[in-house]
């Protein structure tokens, strides 16, 4: 079952734009941790990177799922 036609266009691209940002920031977070070789550098800068792009991937996934259902919608509700 695909609903992912009755999506808006602009809402595609506003979804499509987290996803990219929020796995970007991910990506770099992970690398920053892998390649950093203090613990303070290992814990500041991924950190802050990896929060902010789960978060930005969670905000397109609230989104798409709000605008799918037509209604605003919280990602713990039922």
């Amino acid at each position: 079952m695909n609903h992912l036609e009755s999506l808006p266009p602009w809402a595609a691209i506003i979804i499509a734009f987290f996803l990219i940002l929020g796995s970007t920031l991910t990506l770099l977070g992970n690398i920053g941790l892998c390649r950093f070789r203090s613990f303070y550098e290992r814990l500041h800068a991924p950190t802050l990177g990896t929060s902010w792009g789960t978060c930005a991937i969670m905000l397109a996934s609230m989104l798409m799922f709000s605008l799918l259902n037509s209604r605003p919608r919280a990602a713990w509700s039922w």
